[in-house]
């Protein structure tokens, strides 16, 4: 199955090889039907100039300015939080490639949402971090999923979009 840029995709998974890992990952939660969610260039897109200690929402700057031989440090994230006892199997990539005055982001992201009345309320962000070469001054275009905006280096930009 070939997913098309953009696409999120669920995945029912389920049968005895399924539940009994689940069940032994979980151990009293009862009986688990798991449902896999993949997201293909899509999500939060944030952009630095340095890479951030934390990268969660509330904790970015509000302008990051890029400078001329600097690289932009990327970072997609989820807009939602995950449950560590229910959302498990997180995997998380992305890469950022110039070509021209083309910058474009892709990104995989993956979890596997464990069907159970009791999980925990805590709140974890699930992100991919990624870095371009250094960017010579100039007007580019940046490419993530279906969104595409101008980026000027050197400039002063707001970090998320």
């Amino acid at each position: 199955m070939l997913m098309e840029m953009g696409e999120t995709m669920k995945l029912g998974v389920s049968g005895r090889a399924a539940g009994a890992a689940g069940l032994l990952l979980l151990g009293a939660c009862g009986d688990v039907d798991n449902n896999m969610t993949v997201m293909v260039d899509q999500g939060q897109l944030c952009m630095f100039a340095e890479q951030p200690l934390v990268a969660m929402p509330g904790f970015e700057p509000e302008t990051v300015s890029l400078q001329t031989g600097g690289r932009l440090h990327v970072n997609v994230r989820l807009p939602q939080c995950l449950s560590a006892s229910c959302d498990v199997n997180r995997l998380a990539s992305c890469d950022v490639q110039r070509a021209g005055s083309v910058l474009t982001v892709t990104s995989h992201i993956s979890y596997e949402e464990l069907d159970s009345e009791i999980c925990t309320l805590d709140c974890g962000i699930l992100s991919a971090s990624c870095t371009s070469d250094e960017l010579p001054a100039g007007a580019y275009t940046v490419v993530f999923g279906e969104q595409h905006f101008g980026l000027d280096v050197p400039s002063t930009i707001a970090p998320c979009r």
